[in-house]
């Protein structure tokens, strides 16, 4: 389940457009859906590729997903929605103590939400959105305790606080499960309504802990929140962080791959995490959810077929996932120089979009281009142009408090504290 746009899987492709309405010429802009004669062309290799993922056949997986971008053509990789940039566009480097004081000034007011404070007792009928509202500023302010020695003593039981919540709702199989947010939320409620009509049986004391068929979104928080955990217990040292990341983590590796990249991407992300600690079983995982369920769809342009994933938050959560597990894979490892490939494109066509058009996915577009510049040997300068653009976004909205969640994402950018 999304964070900011209800779910579009790859066969909505097929439903964008009331029937009968066509194109006498080919409209390609951000936002205009394929003619119903694309969609029907697409729908078959679609189905073709759901069938393929499901025998884990990854030649009839790659064969069936350049038959989709074939049959999309030049809507191959359009997105589904127009972007709306930030202006102007800034590509002078910010200042590091800016970026800093600012960050201390988010969290003093956003510190005050955070769901184990929102909703202490866990209590699902309580909470409007997922865990990702504990993991994300969990992995925040792990970070921001790595990056600043003095801060350590007063971050410490923050960052306790906020795992002992998340271990408290980790399920006895390692997922974190999604709350049952109808009546409640405008996206997730229907969503929800939806999912509860095919199958009632996925509702357990207000949490949604499985669902029919390979739909995949449960992956999303329960990535989230593992990482979240692996991140306090390299703050903390406590084995039970860990411990529960390794629970969320198997849980992850026995999902089927989906038909949504980006939903492969969190396992992927979560699975090279542990990977990079050695334990070569994640990196294995890893390496099959991306050569399954997200390297498939990316075009030779290095951009996601579908328009979900065409879009640039979506695009660079992909991205993530392939960062995450490059990191966990040795440097001989076969797949290597695949996924770097893959990743360099991938980086290329973001960083092309945000110099060209400004800041859009100022979140995970900052924190991607970060590591892939702290991660990568020979980074593009293009990276670090487009990086300098998101953050200075980043800086205005956070000033004026219009995109506070934004500002979770900016210790994954920050610079070791002077």
């Amino acid at each position: 389940m999304r964070a900011s746009h209800r779910p579009l899987p790859l066969l909505a492709l097929a439903t964008c457009l009331p029937p009968g309405i066509a194109c006498a010429q080919p409209v390609v802009r951000p936002g205009v859906p394929p003619p119903p004669a694309v969609q029907s062309a697409v729908l078959p290799w679609l189905r073709s590729l759901r069938a393929a993922q499901a025998r884990k056949d990854r030649a009839a997986v790659e064969a069936a997903a350049r038959h989709c971008i074939e049959a999309l053509g030049p809507w191959a990789g359009n997105p589904e929605e127009a972007p709306r940039p930030w202006h102007p566009i800034e590509k002078a480097r910010p200042d590091p103590d800016a970026l800093w004081a600012l960050w201390e000034a988010t969290w003093g007011h956003l510190g005050r939400s955070v769901l184990w404070r929102a909703v202490p007792g866990g209590d699902p009928r309580r909470m409007r959105t997922g865990l990702r509202a504990a993991g994300r500023p969990l992995i925040a302010l792990a970070r921001w305790a790595g990056l600043d020695p003095s801060a350590r003593p007063r971050l410490l039981p923050e960052i306790r606080a906020g795992a002992d919540y998340l271990l408290a709702l980790q399920r006895p199989d390692g997922l974190f499960p999604f709350p049952d947010l109808r009546g409640r939320h405008p996206r997730f409620g229907p969503m929800v309504e939806r999912a509860l009509r095919r199958d009632p049986s996925i509702l357990d004391e207000g949490w949604i802990v499985r669902r029919a068929g390979p739909s995949g979104d449960l992956q999303y928080d329960n990535a989230i929140c593992g990482v979240a955990l692996l991140a306090a217990h390299r703050a903390t040292g406590d084995p039970r962080y860990l411990r529960a990341a390794r629970r969320a983590a198997d849980w992850a590796a026995a999902q089927p791959v989906c038909l949504n990249w980006n939903y492969n991407a969190f396992s992927a992300w979560l699975l090279g995490e542990l990977a990079a600690r050695g334990e070569e079983c994640y990196a294995a995982a890893a390496v099959e959810k991306v050569e399954l369920g997200v390297l498939p769809g990316l075009t030779a342009r290095g951009r996601w077929f579908d328009p979900h994933n065409a879009k640039l938050v979506y695009h660079c959560i992909c991205v993530r996932g392939l960062l995450s597990t490059l990191k966990g894979l040795p440097p001989a490892h076969p797949s290597r120089p695949r996924l770097l490939a893959a990743a360099r494109a991938a980086l290329d066509d973001a960083a092309a979009r945000v110099r060209a058009h400004g800041a859009f996915a100022v979140a995970t577009g900052s924190e991607v281009f970060a590591r892939a510049l702290r991660e990568l040997e020979a980074p593009s300068p293009a990276w670090r142009e487009a990086l300098w653009i998101d953050l200075n976004a980043g800086l205005h909205l956070l000033r004026d408090r219009s995109a506070p969640s934004i500002g979770f994402a900016l210790p994954s950018c920050l610079p070791p504290r002077r």
